[in-house]
């Protein structure tokens, strides 16, 4: 690797290239996704019907392909989203015992924060 400590961060999931956005995060350590933006507004408001196909299986299908929980950021692309149903969605997507990791301690090792 020519530049070991450069870090990058593929943003929206790779939306809507979910399975290149999973091999390379798979195959290449220093890069993550962030989870932003896969729907705008409140999605609170929007058809479960969709928010499941466009949020939730996407983030699942990743998530597990990667096999790496560190990999992964909580983001919400505020104010384009509103943060609260957004975040509720993605804690659905993401299993329990990953959610002090995507919801911050990735993004604090990350950005050294």
């Amino acid at each position: 690797m020519t530049y070991p400590k450069i870090r990058f961060v593929i943003a929206h999931l790779g939306n809507p290239w979910f399975h290149s956005a999973a091999e390379v995060v798979y195959k290449n350590d220093n890069v993550s996704v962030d989870l932003s933006a896969l729907l705008l507004d409140d999605v609170s408001q929007i058809d479960p019907e969709t928010v499941d196909e466009l949020i939730i299986k996407p983030i699942r299908f990743v998530f597990r392909y990667t096999e790496n929980p560190s990999k992964f950021l909580f983001a919400s692309d505020w104010p384009l989203v509103d943060i609260k149903s957004y975040k509720q969605v993605i804690m659905r997507a993401i299993p329990e015992a990953h959610w002090d990791k995507v919801f911050h301690d990735n993004a604090a090792a990350l950005f050294k924060l």
